[in-house]
């Protein structure tokens, strides 16, 4: 705890905000599998006691404090060089961990917890929520908000369709560069018709 989160916001010295937040974060994220594995080793190949849960327990909170770490770091990363998707998914994927590595505490307490099917609720229902919430126009919402100049903005010419409702409207070469790609994307043909390209075109058929 000391050494990872009492710098105060400031990075160790000779390091920039990219190599401190990769290298962190990548890691704390090997050293969390690690602790994961050990936990699961250790519930299955020997016998219960209260010494074991207690030792298990205090992995499992190491594990949580590596895990506020990671995101700390890659949130650091982002205040500085904003969000990309990647980033997204980075702190998606720490979500996703954090909520398992709770149902693996569950089965050091009650043995006959279903930790199978709760993984695989629980990686159902984080693809699905990651399917439907749109990252894209997130991404550009947060950008649009924290970019400074014209030469930051070229990210988001690549982002998905979704990302129109906050791009429609705005110049630029990165812009033109944008609506190219929607009007290379949409497609009318019932076949491959896309909700968000459509809405896109409307968007953009409008703000012209």
């Amino acid at each position: 705890i000391f050494s990872l989160f009492l710098g105060q916001m400031k990075l160790p010295e000779g390091y920039t905000y990219a190599q401190y937040a990769r290298e962190g974060f990548f890691q704390l994220l090997f050293v969390c599998l690690i602790n994961v594995g050990l936990v699961l080793f250790m519930m299955g190949c020997f016998k219960e006691d209260k010494v074991k849960k207690i030792l298990l327990t205090v992995i499992s909170a190491c594990t949580y404090i590596m895990i506020a770490s990671s995101a700390y770091r890659m949130c650091l990363y982002i205040r500085e060089y904003h969000l990309t998707f990647l980033r997204v998914f980075v702190l998606w994927m720490l979500a996703m961990i954090a909520v398992w590595l709770g149902g693996i505490i569950a089965q050091i307490y009650k043995e006959n917890f279903p930790l199978f099917r709760y993984t695989i609720v629980i990686a159902t229902v984080f693809v699905f929520a990651f399917g439907i919430a749109k990252p894209d126009y997130w991404i550009a919402r947060y950008d649009m908000d924290h970019l400074s100049n014209e030469q930051e903005t070229y990210y988001l010419s690549g982002l998905s369709t979704d990302a129109a409702p906050v791009l429609a409207g705005h110049t630029g070469e990165w812009a033109d560069w944008y609506l190219e790609n929607i009007e290379n994307d949409f497609d009318e043909n019932i076949r491959v018709f896309n909700f968000s390209h459509a809405k896109a075109e409307k968007l953009y058929a409008q703000s012209n």
